[in-house]
């Protein structure tokens, strides 16, 4: 899937378009979804139902993953250690453990 995502959302409501924002932006997707309905003249319910009846419905599901004391100590331990094993075989310039 290279290169091949166009717009991507996330839960807190903010929006990622490739080649716009370098960051997720919510006022962005609060803006674009106000176009959507006052260009045409439309509700904010028909934009998305057109969009349903054109690729189907939507309903996200949500995992969460309960670690236990243990596996996350490992998990940490082990990120601590080695950060590259978790970079897909790219070189990392920097590493950050600040959060």
């Amino acid at each position: 899937m290279q290169d091949k995502i166009a717009i991507g959302g996330e839960q807190g409501a903010a929006l990622s378009i490739r080649h716009r924002v370098p960051e997720k932006d919510a006022l962005l997707a609060g803006l674009l979804c106000c176009e959507m309905v006052a260009r045409p003249h439309k509700s904010p319910g028909e934009p998305l139902r057109a969009l349903y009846n054109q690729v189907g419905s939507y309903y996200p599901r949500r995992e969460n993953f309960r670690l236990t004391p243990e596996v996350k100590a490992k998990f940490t331990e082990k990120l601590g250690s080695d950060p590259t094993e978790f970079s897909g075989g790219k070189m990392l310039s920097v590493v950050r453990t600040t959060d």
